[in-house]
């Protein structure tokens, strides 16, 4: 709370009723393509081949870069509680 403040709740309740307005989509689109590529699918489907593919592309390069930043905390997170991790 000291780093978040005091309005980091607020902002998790608002994370979580945006997200919960978007339930029945993600429940439809989840439940009709339960395979990889779900949302590149819907997309497909409801818009032009150019669209889904451009959001196709922003998915990855999203994974790419949510795996670079998870793998830094962790390494980070390591370091923290083992003394002779040799990360500087």
């Amino acid at each position: 709370v000291a780093e978040a403040g005091v309005w980091a709740p607020v902002s998790v309740l608002l994370v979580i009723a945006t997200l919960y307005l978007f339930r029945p989509i993600y429940v439809e689109v989840c439940t009709a393509l339960p395979m990889n590529g779900g949302t590149f699918n819907v997309l497909l489907n409801t818009t032009t081949k150019r669209t889904a593919a451009l959001a196709a592309c922003m998915s990855i390069l999203s994974y790419v870069a949510t795996g670079v930043v998870s793998a830094l905390e962790a390494v980070n997170y390591l370091a923290a509680i083992w003394e002779g991790c040799p990360v500087q």
